[in-house]
């Protein structure tokens, strides 16, 4: 009897233990199948027409928005009224403060502005002149909503451009040889022309796009919920992110960019880049497509997700919390990898990788395991994702005809 419970007893614990592989080895491969999907690139944007939809008709066509049309079929008892101011020509800077709507046309021979609107409504705004600067903000006892006033401002070189308040501001042919650009609250700035923008600083709540930079060193920086655009031939050098809203390049051209982001935001870059460090915490997202770099170093922790695409000679991936590193299309030549709690890892290499895996994270490796020198250690795990030829990466964007243009203020090579 003594021999009969013993063998069934072994038995039992057989066929547990057998379903318990079973079990382990669908859940593995579920696991792998959905870590290994990445979609990424289907939320990165390359139509910068998209940004300024919803822009007055004004923007697009240069016929009068809105509040014009209000204003030239307006009844004479209602009295309107075009101010004209003179600007000198040595006027660069515009600073902005209130609700009216601002429209900035570039290419002009000389500095002009003109004020529309009621006569009560245009009395309301103040035009100021101080050193390059031209002021435009209400009255202080002003109550009124001045959203049917339009502020029309000429202007040959604009170099910084501030939107404190809540006012539109849109510009048509801007040209420009140094431009900033600022906005803290939540009016929109929306420009085109041919801009070489190197200072971007958004802490409001609206939108900056900028259509038409051509720029070899520029900067952004993002506090809050708002969103920075930028196309053109854009030399982007540093991004700092710490907001929730959106920062987007396309037609990136540099030779050096750093990304620091943070909080819930998207941000992406689409063009040619050499990316040399991303450090991503919280929610936060960030989106290169196409990578070209000789070193890159990448840091995330929380929640956050990074999704390159491209070629690198040397990588150090170093992750860990809950984030994400989605790079099966960056190949890279020399690959070092740690993920660490519960994050996870998609590295490729040509050549080697060396990658560690702690905790409850994990690194799946796209190549053969002849070139892997792995570690893991308690429930880390590293799958060899293995293949006879690399897969098919997606092809790097267009930087539609921007790349072979000079920048303002540069001779073209002959």
């Amino acid at each position: 009897m003594q021999k009969l419970g013993l063998l069934a007893s072994i038995i039992l614990l057989f066929c547990t233990l057998t379903a318990c592989v079973n079990n382990t080895g669908y859940e593995q491969t579920k696991l792998c199948e959905n870590l290994l999907k990445e979609t990424w690139m289907q939320q990165i944007n390359h139509n910068p027409n998209y940004w300024v939809m919803g822009a007055d008709p004004w923007y697009y066509t240069g016929n009068p928005n809105n509040p014009a049309q209000y204003d030239n079929t307006a009844p004479p008892s209602k009295a309107i009224t075009t101010s004209m101011i003179r600007v000198p020509d040595c006027i660069t800077n515009v600073n902005v403060s209130g609700d009216f709507q601002v429209q900035i046309v570039g290419r002009a021979e000389h500095n002009s502005a003109f004020i529309v609107g009621s006569n009560a409504s245009t009395r309301q705004v103040v035009v100021e002149m101080m050193n390059n600067t031209l002021y435009i903000h209400k009255i202080k006892e002003s109550k009124d909503c001045l959203k049917n006033v339009i502020v029309r401002i000429n202007i040959r070189n604009l170099r910084e451009l501030k939107n404190l308040g809540t006012s539109n501001i849109y510009g048509r042919d801007v040209i420009s040889d140094h431009l900033m650009i600022r906005s803290c609250d939540c009016g929109n700035i929306f420009l085109s022309g041919n801009m070489n923008v190197t200072r971007i600083n958004q802490t409001g709540t609206g939108t900056v796009a900028i259509l038409g930079a051509n720029t070899p060193c520029l900067g952004i920086s993002v506090v809050g919920n708002g969103n920075v655009r930028v196309d053109g031939h854009v030399g982007i050098q540093t991004i700092n992110h710490q907001g929730n809203g959106e920062v987007n390049v396309l037609g990136a051209d540099t030779d050096s960019l750093t990304i620091n982001a943070g909080c819930n935001g998207l941000t992406t870059v689409v063009g040619c880049v050499n990316l040399k460090k991303v450090c991503a915490t919280d929610c936060s997202r960030v989106y290169v497509h196409w990578i070209n770099s000789n070193s890159l170093y990448v840091t995330e922790s929380g929640n956050a997700r990074v999704g390159l695409a491209g070629a690198v000679t040397n990588m150090n991936v170093d992750i860990t919390n809950a984030s994400r590193f989605e790079g099966q299309y960056l190949r890279g030549d020399t690959v070092y990898a740690r993920t660490r709690n519960y994050s996870h890892a998609n590295v490729a290499s040509d050549n080697k990788i060396f990658a560690s895996a702690l905790d409850s994270s994990s690194i799946y490796i796209l190549g053969s395991p002849k070139m892997v020198s792995r570690y893991a250690s308690q429930k880390g795990a590293i799958i060899p994702i293995w293949y006879d030829a690399p897969p098919p990466a997606p092809c790097p964007p267009r930087i539609a005809n921007q790349r072979h243009r000079s920048y303002k203020g540069e001779q073209k090579s002959s």
